[in-house]
């Protein structure tokens, strides 16, 4: 009894509270920059009642994933992984034929959620979130394992054909943007596990060689195999300034001039629908008037003009970094990443504090889930990368993407709090 009572004090004392109250904080400054975007506007308040009532539920997802030793994880890492991807497959199958109770919901031209329906009732949730999180939980089960043999470069195969499988599924449905967030992850915890620097050095170069090869290809082709026509004018608008300047104009241009920027604009083309429907620059144009002008403090709290007359789309989801910066301003912005600067500090400490190889695989895989969803959304609002359809952790509209987040930061304090010294590798002796 009273060894219990010892262990439960000391997860007490070990749990980061302040990694908590960050995390609290982020979402209530999300819920304040929802609110103002969807003041006076039909059908908005409905959003962010369902995103407070999903807090309180993503609230008690944080505290369930305190419950359970994280290292309990080891012996369930690869039945979950296989469940996730079973999922996807599933998620696939469902769109191109009939599973009965078994639907699938599409947005943003991708079939990423699964619906299920019994009877009157219907659930339905996005699998590539639990894919994210069980594909980091058995890849840092892994490289915990093969630690010792990472100066191999042979070690690395396992862990991109681990990455390869849920990738190449996800792509399919397709969904570019999640499966661009698996990407960076072997690298990442590769890299922190000790790979070598030579192999470092080459993934890099080559890596490089891959992306200019990629943006010519791009660039040039006519149709690009598995991605849709408006994935491939995304990118070319993304592209478009950095490619001009190596793209002259022909001598038509030049002795003629540009007849169709000389022709008057469709009538249709000047409403905000027309523009979504006609110009792919429409939504990063919209995006970045609406950052630029919020200046340094900002409109006010509910004041965002492109917000509140619908010009900028998807203001609680993919651009709501654009409405803060139109509400709140450059402050506005630079708290934001102030809170999100303090959450990678406290994890940052965890894993340092934490002796359990596996244990500090696991916090840093899934706090770089976390960021890159963040490199990811505001990157795509500033013209650093094209438009992917990423929400923003914490502050996007979203239930199962908040209640996703907070099983994340939920694990990370889980192993945090039971941070022991542990003699030898393997062994369940564990608080």
């Amino acid at each position: 009894m009273r060894n219990e009572e010892g262990r439960l004090k000391t997860c007490l004392h070990q749990f980061d509270y302040l990694l908590f109250l960050f995390v609290l904080a982020t979402t209530a400054f999300g819920l304040v920059v929802l609110s103002g975007g969807a003041r006076d506007v039909p059908g908005m308040a409905e959003k962010v009642g369902a995103q407070t009532m999903w807090w309180r539920v993503s609230i008690a997802v944080f505290l369930a994933a305190l419950v359970i030793p994280y290292r309990w994880l080891l012996v369930f890492s690869w039945p979950l992984y296989l469940l996730s991807v079973a999922l996807l497959l599933m998620l696939i199958l469902a769109d191109r034929h009939s599973l009965g109770f078994i639907s699938t919901v599409k947005a943003g031209g991708a079939a990423s959620w699964l619906k299920l329906t019994v009877g009157a009732r219907s659930w339905q949730f996005q699998p590539s979130e639990f894919a994210k999180i069980a594909f980091v939980i058995v890849l840092a089960q892994w490289l915990a394992w093969r630690r010792e043999h990472l100066a191999k470069l042979r070690e690395c195969i396992v862990p991109f054909i681990i990455t390869a499988v849920p990738v190449a599924i996800i792509f399919r449905q397709p969904d570019l943007g999640t499966a661009a967030v698996f990407l960076p992850l072997p690298f990442i915890l590769l890299f922190v596990a000790g790979i070598r620097w030579r192999v470092v050095i080459v993934s890099v170069l080559a890596g490089i060689l891959v992306l200019v090869a990629a943006v010519v290809y791009l660039t040039h082709a006519e149709r690009v195999p598995g991605l849709k026509e408006y994935h491939v004018k995304r990118i070319r608008v993304f592209l478009k300034p950095i490619v001009s300047p190596f793209q002259p104009p022909g001598v038509e241009s030049i002795l003629y001039g540009d007849s169709q920027a000389a022709q008057p604009p469709e009538p249709e083309a000047n409403t905000p629908k027309g523009k979504k429907q006609r110009d792919y620059e429409w939504q990063i144009q919209q995006a970045e008037m609406a950052l630029g002008s919020g200046r340094v403090f900002g409109k006010g709290w509910g004041q965002g003009t492109q917000t509140r007359y619908g010009f900028l789309p998807e203001y609680w989801t993919d651009f709501i970094f654009s409405s803060l910066g139109e509400q709140f301003g450059l402050m506005g912005c630079l708290s934001l990443l102030l809170f999100y600067l303090l959450i990678l500090w406290r994890v940052v400490h965890i894993s340092v504090v934490t002796a359990d190889p596996f244990g500090k695989y696991l916090v840093l895989g899934l706090v770089s889930i976390v960021m890159i969803h963040v490199f990811m959304n505001i990157g795509m609002t500033v013209r650093l990368l094209p438009i992917a359809g990423v929400p923003l952790p914490l502050v996007s509209y979203g239930g199962s993407f908040l209640a996703t987040n907070y099983l994340i930061f939920g694990l990370i304090a889980n192993a945090g709090m039971r941070r022991v010294k542990i003699e030898r590798y393997g062994s369940f002796a564990q608080i």
